[in-house]
């Protein structure tokens, strides 16, 4: 159980580095091209791949060679084994439910939208 722990841990911490990363990437692209001396710093190459890729370097780091934050996500982990998920029927019904509410709504909000334009014409009309 230690071991997948880990596993699960580091692939976690993986996840979130490249997803660093690529908001990175999309942050200096956004300022690139409204800010002149960023626009011609992002032109190279390198610095369009580098600066990514070391945030995304660098968050892992931190965050697998820190105890604290390892230890914190170990316990996540734990909680998580703790839940009781509901059952594939279970999911089902409360999915079934979620669509018909939807529906219900939707249907309802339909009516009083045509029902509050009608007074509204109607309204106009009299040229109160």
């Amino acid at each position: 159980m230690e071991q997948d722990n880990k596993k699960y841990i580091t692939l976690s911490f993986i996840i979130f580095s490249f997803i660093l990363a690529y908001v990175v990437s999309v942050l200096f692209q956004t300022v690139a091209s409204n800010v002149g001396v960023v626009g011609k710093y992002w032109s190279i190459t390198a610095v369009q791949h580098g600066v990514p890729i070391v945030c995304g370097l660098i968050s892992f780091l931190i965050l697998q060679l820190n105890p604290k934050t390892v230890k914190w996500a170990d316990e996540v982990l734990l909680e998580l084994r703790k839940v009781t998920w509901p059952t594939r029927k279970e999911t089902t019904a409360m999915t079934l439910v979620t669509c018909i509410m939807l529906l219900v709504a939707g249907v309802g909000l339909g009516l009083f939208d045509m029902v509050s334009k009608e007074v509204v014409n109607i309204l106009i009309n009299l040229k109160l």
